[in-house]
């Protein structure tokens, strides 16, 4: 259950990369035999706290290998198992309003079995800052709906810091700006002029 050698091999990871998938395979469908996998194996005590990158580095394991390792792993190394939700958002090109209650459970799940919503010192970002991420990704590619403001409520409500700093020193909320601005194309500009339009910035987080 809880062997994660060779990186990229994690079952817990790897099931929510496979859930992200497969909603965005079948975008008008709750993809529920996931998420009852999910449940199982974090009552089996699935750990929620390996740390993929740190499993390379003990293996002297090259940048080249990693994206090797990711390609056949069907998803990226991840940190943790909410960076590993958060990276399946980030990277997922669907998004249903039916669909976001289902996505906020397994967030509050992943909290409820120990995963940790301020991180820790060893990894490159915080769990509020991949959520910022994805949230930002998610309105660039026009996504405007894409609400994961309830998730963000979970993170800073079991002890996530809004003023915690990741690898790059940016706050979670430059995060979120620094992604949305960087992007190519129309959709962060376009996202961005909608915030300010707004007396309430959690119109768009």
């Amino acid at each position: 259950m809880n062997i994660a050698d060779p990186p990229g091999t994690f079952p817990l990871y790897s099931l929510l990369a496979s859930l992200i998938q497969q909603k965005d395979y079948n975008p008008s469908k709750v993809p529920t035999s996931h998420i009852n996998a999910l449940d199982i194996i974090l009552r089996a005590n699935a750990r929620t706290d390996v740390n993929e990158l740190k499993l390379t580095n003990k293996r002297d394991i090259s940048p080249a290998d990693i994206t090797a390792l990711s390609i056949d792993a069907g998803r990226e190394l991840a940190t943790s198992a909410l960076n590993a939700f958060f990276l399946g958002l980030q990277s997922s090109d669907t998004w249903r309003v039916h669909m976001a209650e289902h996505l906020d459970r397994i967030c509050l799940t992943l909290l409820e079995h120990g995963a940790s919503a301020a991180g820790s010192d060893d990894v490159p970002s915080s769990p509020l800052h991949d959520l910022m991420r994805a949230t930002a990704t998610q309105h660039v590619i026009g996504h405007m709906h894409a609400d994961l403001s309830t998730m963000l409520r979970m993170l800073l409500y079991f002890g996530a810091d809004p003023n915690g700093l990741n690898s790059a020193s940016q706050y979670p909320i430059e995060c979120y700006f620094s992604h949305l601005l960087g992007s190519t194309g129309m959709g962060g500009l376009i996202a961005y002029r909608r915030w300010k339009a707004t007396n309430n910035a959690a119109q768009v987080f």
